[in-house]
Parts: C-alpha cells; structure tokens; sequence
C-alpha cells in the first residue's frame, strides 16, 4: 500500500505531495526507477542489484523537491564506495535516455511519413537500442495486409516424412502436397522445416516499408509513449536527487560532494520535512490544508 501527503497554503497558494516512493535498478531501462509501493508493483525490484527509498524534502529557494535516495550503508568500505559511484551514475541516467528518447521517436515518425523500408526503420531502432528507454518491435504492427504481396502457403513448409505419415495414417485419401487445412493445424513444429520458414518470413518482412504497417495504432503508441516522456521529463526536472548511506548523517551530491543532512544538494539552503504539524515554508502560515490518501 502507498500513501501519498496532499498540502495546500490557504494564504498563498503553496501545493506540495509527499509520495512514500521506493527505487531499484531495471535491466529494461538500464536506468534507477522511482515507484510506490503497490499491490501492481510488488515484484518491481525482484532482481535488481539496488534497490532503496527515496526521502523527501522540499526546498523554499530553488522550489523543488529534494529526493534522497537513501539505501543500505554496507559495511565494506568498496561496497560502499561502489553504492556510490553506482547511483551517480544511474540516478541521472534516465533524465538523459527520455531526452535522447523524446528526439528519436521524433525522428523515427519522420521515417514513418515518408515510407521508410522496415529494414532501414530496424536499422534506425537497432543503432539506438541504448539509447531508446522504450522499445519498439516493427512485427508488433504487422497486418494480414502486410501479407499480401507474399506467394505463401504453409503447406509448402511441411517435412515430407511428415506427409508420408499422414499418407499411412489415412486409407482413403492420398494427401500428397495438398493438406486440408485440419490436418495442417494438427501439424507441430517439429513437422515443419522451421529454418526455412523463418529466412522467407524475414526477406519478405524486410522487403516492406512503413505503408505496409498498422501505422495508425503505431503512431498512436508512439504518441502515448511521447506524452509519458514529456511528463515525466517535467517531474525530474522538478526534482533535485541527492544520495544517503543508511544511518550516515550526511547526504552526497551526484557530483560525490557531502553535505549537510539538512541542505540542498544545488543551492545550499536549508530544506524542509513537510508534515501535517509544520507551517508553510513559502509564507509561514500556521496550518495548511492536508489530506492523505492511500493506494493500493
């Protein structure tokens, strides 16, 4: 179950939430991620090499929440060393692959519109792989239509021996080359020159362009795929991250400086733990409107 701290200055307007966030490391993104503690990401961080909380804090002078991403201390001097250098190095990494990930798919619909062939699009995806913190499968989009221009028969990828057990099972009929379709569902792989099949599916499917795709539902997921980076974009850029080895009292900036427990990573000033007793650290008001709401 999450919860999450709703805040609100009568006097000036301020607005604040406070989310109880965990954060791990994702072999699929290559990239630190932030998540709640819900009943859909209860094996999230199965795997991971880091996994942590994220604290927060808020400060007045820069306007930004101030996320610590606090994990186990470790006794071994290395260990902790490598924490270190392992969230300095990945904490921003997800900042930079939605920008480089924002310009490809930009890139990648200028292909679409003028009908670029799917080995050039493969090519363009293959050449960006680390780069894309979204994956894109071209045969996710193939159609029936995409088809239509191959001469293909399944029937032409049957194993002889496989007809000729046919042929011994059945006193009535000589099935020779011609399957009826009943008896080619039946059929397993192993009934199939499997190789073959695949070299002639990948020449034809290479031999098509972007007109040949659902480029509907295509550019409709790219869409999607491009608001969720322009969103999310917008949330770390509201953020300042810094780092902290459990029970240490001091923090460490992504540039490996310690501070202050109770300072900003960027400016230097003095932070605040927001909760439902403490004033409003805009204007001083006494009380602000709080609400708490759980998910799970």
């Amino acid at each position: 179950m999450s919860c999450r701290d709703y805040y609100r200055c009568e006097n000036c307007g301020f607005s604040y939430m406070n989310v109880d966030y965990y954060f791990c490391f994702k072999d699929e993104t290559g990239v630190i991620e932030k998540y709640e503690s819900l009943f859909s990401t209860v094996h999230y961080a199965d795997g991971s090499i880091m996994q942590g909380r994220v604290l927060q804090r808020y400060c007045k002078n820069c306007n930004k929440t101030v996320s610590i991403y606090q994990t186990a201390r470790g006794k071994d001097q290395n260990i902790m060393e490598w924490t270190v250098d392992f969230l300095k190095k990945y904490i921003p990494r997800k900042k930079e692959k939605l920008a480089n990930t924002s310009s490809l798919l930009k890139n990648f619909e200028t292909l679409l519109k003028y009908d670029a062939s799917i080995k050039r699009l493969k090519a363009f995806l293959k050449n960006h792989d680390n780069d894309l913190y979204y994956k894109i499968d071209m045969e996710d989009y193939l159609t029936e239509k995409s088809f239509e221009s191959m001469d293909f028969n399944m029937k032409d990828y049957v194993k002889e021996e496989s007809i000729m057990r046919l042929n011994r099972k059945s006193h009535s009929h000589n099935y020779l080359y011609d399957l009826p379709d009943k008896d080619l569902i039946s059929l397993h792989s192993s009934d199939l020159y499997l190789k073959t099949l695949y070299e002639d599916l990948s020449k034809h499917i290479n031999e098509l362009s972007a007109s040949d795709l659902d480029r509907e539902t295509l550019y409709n997921d790219i869409s999607k795929k491009l608001d969720y980076v322009s969103n999310n974009l917008e949330k770390i850029e509201g953020e300042i991250p810094c780092i902290n080895l459990y029970k240490d009292d001091f923090n460490i900036t992504l540039d490996g400086e310690k501070i202050d427990n109770d300072v900003c990573p960027h400016c230097g000033e003095k932070i605040y733990w927001i909760t439902p007793h403490t004033p409003c650290p805009q204007c001083g008001n006494e009380k602000m409107e709080f609400k708490r709401i759980f998910f799970d």
